[in-house]
This record gives C-alpha cells, structure tokens and sequence, in this order.
C-alpha cells in the first residue's frame, strides 16, 4: 500500500473514532438497572423514574400511564444531557368574554403556574407572548431569590395595522426574560372586557414559548386554538451556572 492510500485508511478510521466518540458521548445514558425511556422521551441520569434512579428529587420525572413524563405539572418531551436543557410543554392561558362583555371562562383559564423545582426558564430560548387586542398580561417569579415580574400589553381597534409575524404591540407583544427566573406565574387579562374589539378578537392570551415555535397571525386573534406551547428549562447539578455543571 502507498503512502496514500495509508493516509486515506487512517484518516477513515479516525473519522470512525470520532463518530463512535461522538455518539457515545450523545447516548442518554440511564443508571444502570433504572429505565431510560417514559413514552417517547428518554430520561438520562442525573433524572429517573423511581427512587434511586435520579439524583436528587429535583431530577424526579414522574410519570402518567409509562406514557406521558412529568416534572410538576409541565409535560417533559426532551431532556438533554449535552446542553443541560429540557423542553416542556407550557400552559396558554386565555381571557375570553361575549359581544356584551360578560366573562366567558373560569378562574383557572386565566393564569397558570409554571413550576419545575430549581429549573430556570432559559432566556436565549424562550419568549413571553401576549395576543389580543385588549390585553394585559403579567408574569411574576423568582430570580436569585428576589421576586421578579413584568407584562406586556396589546391594544388595537382594528386589524388595521396587525401585522402578520409581528409583535410590537399591535395585536400581539413579546418580552425577553432575565437570567436565573423560575416558578413563575402568568396572568391575562383585559382593560374593556374586549367589548370594543369582540367582533374580531374575543379572548387575550399569554403564554412563555420556545423562540422560533411561534409566528404571529392576525387569525390568532379571533381563535388561538393551543392548549400548550414549547417551552425550555436550563438545568444544572447543585448551583453551578449550565457552562460550569
């Protein structure tokens, strides 16, 4: 064999290695004797299913029928060991009333807890988003141990200047979220019972989303048919920052 061709065979394999180092290093890896798998969703160590299986109880995934994976009361559908992420599926909550004005929904349609133990909502990956025409909103939590809160507010009397893929506040407004914010609380209401804009836009809505799971339409303003969005958590062992843990 030519020097050549002995340059091209070590390049392969290296190119071997270095898959199988890869993917190795990618594998959700169980502990051992405890499942890996809840439904679709696998569930790596430092989390598991039963005792024994997860680190700490922060990294308890509960589980309804071996189907549906659990952390509090947010759906799990992915967690990942090489980022140190894990995406949910978050609450809409929605404020929706007739053409004379009168509440169309309960008490609990309107806000909604989102609690993951020490998880953080991530900053770079998610969004808080209002839609309406008449609406305000509030998110409230906490942040290295201080309460946190802000809104967002959308008003407009028609659709005139509704803008599809846009949300600066016409009909639909957004607001970044700062470093280290968790177990947080989302709130929707209106200023007018939406008595001004019923025709087209009966309910506000809020909700925190994944960026990039989201497009703005002018549609969603008479009808958001969501029950859930995507969401993401940041996670770390201990109080290590994700680049440290």
């Amino acid at each position: 064999m030519g020097l050549h061709g002995m340059l091209i065979q070590i390049t392969l394999i290296g190119v071997i290695i270095s898959a199988i180092v890869v993917a190795a290093a990618e594998a959700a890896l169980a502990k051992p004797g405890c499942h890996d798998m809840c439904g679709d969703v696998e569930i790596p160590f430092p989390f598991g299913l039963k005792d024994d299986c997860y680190l700490d109880e922060t990294f308890h995934i509960a589980y309804d029928d071996n189907v549906t994976a659990k952390t509090g009361s947010l759906t799990v559908t992915n967690i990942s060991i090489e980022v140190h992420e894990m995406r949910v599926l978050s609450y809409v909550v929605r404020d929706c009333y007739n053409p004379t004005g009168e509440y169309m929904g309960g008490e609990e349609e309107s806000s909604a807890w989102l609690r993951a133990g020490m998880f953080t909502i991530s900053k770079t990956k998610n969004k808080f988003t209002v839609i309406g025409c008449d609406t305000i909103a509030l998110l409230t939590g906490e942040q290295n141990g201080e309460m946190y809160g802000t809104g967002c507010i959308s008003v407009c009397n028609s659709l005139r200047n509704v803008v599809n893929g846009s949300c600066s506040g016409v009909g639909c407004c957004e607001v970044e979220f700062p470093v280290g914010l968790k177990n947080i609380s989302v709130t929707v209401s209106s200023f007018n019972n939406h008595s001004y804009v019923s025709e087209f836009n009966p309910c506000g809505y809020a909700f925190v989303v994944e960026q990039g799971q989201f497009d703005f339409s002018s549609v969603y303003l008479h009808n958001f048919s969501n029950k859930m969005v995507p969401m993401v958590f940041d996670w770390a062992i201990g109080n290590v920052t994700c680049k440290e843990a």
